[in-house]
């Protein structure tokens, strides 16, 4: 890669006081709807010598001033900052600003003016506050900044068709989607030219647009991404997206101005927009990259790509030494990587997770802290005549996501990649039509008819693959995005539904008849409880600690209630407490309370011990329960406010011992009873 090639865009953009230029631009416009108030989006700033306010008011010679609070040096926001040096005004320190603030306050007052302020933190309450004032912003025309990081969205997935049992359904998959776009699309190289005005031709620019544009209507695929409450949708009218209506008979009947939404998207997909119909509104802000390149990871690319090839064997048509040939001669034209083929044979190991064993709790939280490895399951190993020799056995796999921008990455070249892949996708999507049953950023189930668009089947980078090799789909069944299901001709059923792991349990209550019907409105839903069997062969002892009022006791509370999600269930709880509570007394029928903790750590709290009789059959391994890794994912998670939880196996604390007992004199020994005779015993 050639060197400052990758630029490290400002956490604040590059030009960071303009956001704060915009809070005040919509406080003083807030406000100039019964007043007349000239500033930067009104008749332009005024100037008083050396001073240029907010806001003026001539008729009352009123001055209106807007403080952001890290440009000021609020005392309130930066109290711990005051005597540090600020980061972007590096001659002064918060302190001095705070104080040339109010300098500048006793000038302009010397000066004869009325002085009207407001510090950021102020405005932000009193915006959350007031929906009429949201209201009113989000119907002004100046935009806040462009931010990177609004253009970056993630995969497109959607269910265009419920239910399908006609034609031939097949699934096919991109081979290594987001590979391909970083070996084959142009990415941004440097720093961009940032333009608010004066704008040319969209199109003659290479990378961000913040604008609002207009969609077409009756769009079957829609192309440009859209934020709203929570979700990422691909709408044609923003007022739709927003209200969400359910009735299957609704038609879209919202003006131009209801239905146009604003976002951030990258020039590609913009472009593509346009050419489906879209109109573009008004144009914000544009970063524009006079420099590109299709090559800046090709090599990095080229790399890994001829390992995977080679671990994923040969294609199945490829059977002869001519066909097997052949493919790698078309490897070889198609991405320039000549494969060794002694070594092209199917490695599945390549693919599997990853497994580490723990030994420690320390261990364990690093693991559910690390952002960068998803994790796929944990099993408690137990060796039954060494409990202390007990382990975790934790799968993970390594995540291909981009993460928080730091100075090692670039979230344009983020926000690019995701959208060349959508784009990608949405190259098959458009010609198919209605004929889509169902995407996932990288794959389509579809309805394929000869003589009709079709996508081709290419075992090679960025090509579309077979995913059922040669099977049909022969009923086809979806409830939304990642949930779906299908029956194949061979035989094959396959369930997938988020957030449940199909085990057999699972699979005896996700069935495809029971979707099916789901689906049809037959039944208004499944329900499965997932129980994790945990065998207790020792006490075990859980322990809560935190500060006060952070919600110690409800979490007990809520824990024993659903103490029967353990199996078996205890047959005694044991809570040691140091202060009685009154939410105690409606525990007392089924726990023990003991008062003080068997634990030299001031820092607990509560401490309560589970306890069940060892069972004969005592497996080697048994499943971590899900309320155990519930706790330690909630005890890791960042900046929790409530307890600090942690889970520890203990041994019983030592019985006290009692004083010696005085010694009796020893009891004279009985004779031995004579043995009676049988026919003795049966007298009487």
């Amino acid at each position: 890669m050639p060197r400052d090639s990758i630029a490290i865009i400002p956490n604040l953009g590059y030009h960071p006081a303009r956001q704060f230029s915009l809070k005040a631009s919509r406080w003083l416009s807030w406000l100039g709807r019964d007043l007349s108030i000239q500033h930067a989006w009104n008749g332009g700033e005024v100037k008083f010598g050396n001073f240029t306010v907010d806001g003026y008011d001539e008729s009352t010679r009123t001055v209106y001033e807007f403080y952001g609070c890290y440009w000021h040096g609020c005392p309130i926001c930066f109290s711990d900052l005051a005597t540090e040096t600020h980061p972007h005004r590096t001659q002064f320190t918060y302190n001095s600003l705070y104080e040339l603030t109010l300098a500048r306050e006793l000038a302009l007052k010397e000066q004869g003016f009325n002085l009207v302020t407001l510090w950021e933190h102020d405005f932000d309450k009193q915006f959350q506050k007031s929906e009429p004032f949201q209201d009113f912003v989000r119907e002004l025309e100046f935009q806040p900044p462009l931010n990177p990081r609004e253009a970056l969205y993630g995969g497109r997935t959607n269910a265009t068709r419920l239910y399908c049992v006609e034609g031939d359904m097949r699934y096919v998959d991109v081979c290594s989607l987001y590979p391909y776009v970083l070996k084959h699309r142009p990415f941004p190289l440097g720093h961009p030219e940032i333009i608010t005005e004066d704008f040319q031709d969209v199109r003659s620019y290479f990378g961000l647009v913040l604008c609002r544009v207009l969609p077409p209507r009756g769009l079957y695929h829609p192309v440009l991404p859209y934020r709203t409450g929570g979700k990422l949708l691909f709408p044609l009218c923003r007022t739709c997206a927003e209200e969400r209506p359910t009735d299957p008979h609704y038609r879209c009947n919202h003006s131009n101005a209801q239905r146009r939404f604003t976002g951030t998207w990258i020039t590609c997909e913009l472009n593509k927009a346009l050419d489906c119909g879209y109109q573009l509104d008004k144009v914000y802000e544009v970063w524009h990259f006079p420099q590109q390149s299709s090559e800046l990871f090709s090599r990095y690319i080229d790399t890994f790509l001829k390992i995977k090839q080679e671990a994923s064997g040969f294609p199945p048509d490829c059977q002869t030494e001519e066909e097997k040939q052949n493919y790698i001669q078309e490897i070889f034209r198609r991405e320039k990587i000549l494969l060794d083929s002694s070594s092209i044979e199917k490695n599945p190991r390549l693919k599997l997770p990853k497994t580490q064993y723990l030994t420690s709790q320390d261990e364990l939280n690093k693991m559910l802290e690390d952002s960068t490895i998803a994790l796929k399951g944990m099993e408690l190993l137990t060796n039954p005549n060494q409990p202390e020799s007990d382990m975790i056995l934790v799968n993970y796999e390594e995540r291909h996501e981009f993460i928080e921008e730091c100075p090692f990455g670039n979230v344009v070249l983020a926000a690019f990649t995701t959208a060349h892949a959508r784009l990608h996708l949405y190259e098959t999507l458009h010609p198919l039509d209605t004929r889509v049953l169902y995407f996932d950023t990288d794959s389509i189930i579809y309805q394929h008819e000869e003589g009709q668009f079709n996508p081709t089947i290419v075992n090679s980078l960025g090509g579309w693959t077979d995913e059922l090799d040669g099977d049909r789909i022969i009923k086809f069944m979806s409830g939304g995005p990642k949930n779906y299901a299908f029956e194949t001709e061979k035989g094959q059923s396959v369930q997938k539904v988020k957030g449940i792991t199909l085990n057999y349990r699972a699979s005896q209550v996700v069935t495809l008849e029971a979707l099916e019907k789901m689906i049809h409105q037959e039944i208004e839903d499944l329900q499965y409880d997932s129980l994790a069997p945990f065998q207790l062969k020792h006490e075990f002892t859980m322990v809560v600690a935190g500060p006060s009022k952070s919600g110690k006791t409800e979490f007990v509370k809520n824990l024993i209630n659903n103490v029967h999600w353990i199996s078996p269930p205890p047959e005694r709880i044991v809570w040691c407490y140091r202060e009685w509570q009154p939410a105690y007394e409606s525990l007392k029928e089924r726990v023990r309370f003991i008062q003080d903790i068997p634990e030299d750590d001031e820092k607990i709290k509560v401490s309560f011990r589970f306890t069940c009789s060892p069972k004969k059959e005592n497996p080697k391994k048994r499943k971590l329960p899900p309320w155990m890794v519930a706790l330690n994912q909630e005890a890791q998670a960042k900046k929790r406010k409530g307890p600090n939880i942690k889970y520890t196996k203990r041994k019983s604390p030592p019985k006290k011992k009692s004083p010696p007992k005085k010694k009796s004199p020893p009891k004279k020994k009985s004779p031995p009873k004579k043995k009676k005779s049988p026919k003795e015993r049966d007298e009487n």
